[in-house]
């Protein structure tokens, strides 16, 4: 939860030393597969990915300053709000849903030719500003919001959940 703090809050150059300082403790407090995960920077297909690898592809997509395709970002909410437990307060939660909200209009706009309902997607956002949400129960509406827009199926049991935390 610290990188994506880190993220969040704008001070992305500090995580690789961060990352490298963890991996050189005894033992590591980064499993070396995550390290692995984190750096690839890249997003895996969808029920193999942990947190590792989205926080990378999140880190990596600020870090390039490039946008998230559509299913990746996707992913990556999905990820963070799988993180909810470690933040008690929801205060990067909440960060999180901005961040999320402004990495999704900048997809609707520039990326239509990836999502599966281009001219409804633009409404679906704007709709979500108006409700004035944010947080986990904030990410959660988006997610369930923007799984017509994107390929990527969602099982049941995490629509379950997702609907309980709206």
């Amino acid at each position: 939860m610290f990188i994506v703090y880190q993220i969040l809050v704008g001070r992305p150059a500090i995580v690789p030393e961060f990352v490298e300082l963890q991996t050189l403790l005894a033992p590591p407090a980064l499993p070396p597969e995550d390290v692995d995960q984190f750096r690839a920077g890249r997003v895996a297909r969808p029920y193999d990915d942990n947190e590792s690898y989205a926080v990378g592809a999140m880190y990596s997509a600020v870090m390039n300053q490039t946008s998230l395709a559509a299913d990746d970002l996707f992913i990556i909410v999905i990820r963070l709000i799988g993180m909810r437990t470690a933040d008690a307060s929801d205060k990067i939660m909440e960060m999180a849903y901005g961040w999320a909200m402004d990495q999704w209009e900048n997809a609707v706009q520039s990326q239509r030719f990836r999502l599966r309902s281009p001219d409804t997607a633009i409404e679906t956002i704007e709709g979500l500003k108006k409700l004035s949400l944010s947080g986990t129960r904030g990410l959660a509406e988006l997610t369930l919001a923007m799984r017509q827009h994107v390929t990527i199926p969602l099982e049941r049991d995490l629509v379950s959940l997702l609907q309980e935390l709206r």
